[in-house]
């Protein structure tokens, strides 16, 4: 199995140079220091899961693939199925409701101090 970080560290270095965008350039992109991008590069340093997500975002590619879990770089760009949308809608719905009934209930234990 494939070390996932030394993964990332190829993968990195590789798409970086493919694109011609130096670190300095990656930085300026990402918003994140090129000596910490230097440090991925070499396996020195792990990313946070918000810099991989920059990183992949900047370079247009996917995650997983910069991880190694696939050979494919295209990101998904699937959307969703419309059942799983409306599952989500009905959740933004009640959590609206909740958090109503959550300040209400505040509201009246403060009243009944």
């Amino acid at each position: 199995m494939k070390n996932t970080m030394n993964e990332f560290a190829k993968r990195l270095k590789f798409i970086r140079k493919q694109l011609g965008i130096t670190r300095k350039e990656l930085g300026k992109i990402t918003g994140i220091d090129p000596s910490l991008i230097s440090r991925y590069e070499r396996g020195e340093r792990t990313p946070t899961i918000d810099n991989l997500s920059i990183i992949a975002k900047a370079l247009n590619i996917s995650a997983d693939y910069l991880l190694g879990l696939t050979d494919n770089p295209t990101p998904c760009t699937r959307k969703l199925p419309e059942h799983i949308k409306k599952q989500l809608e009905e959740y933004e719905k009640l959590k609206k409701k909740h958090s109503k009934l959550l300040q209400l209930l505040e509201e009246g234990l403060k009243n009944y101090k």
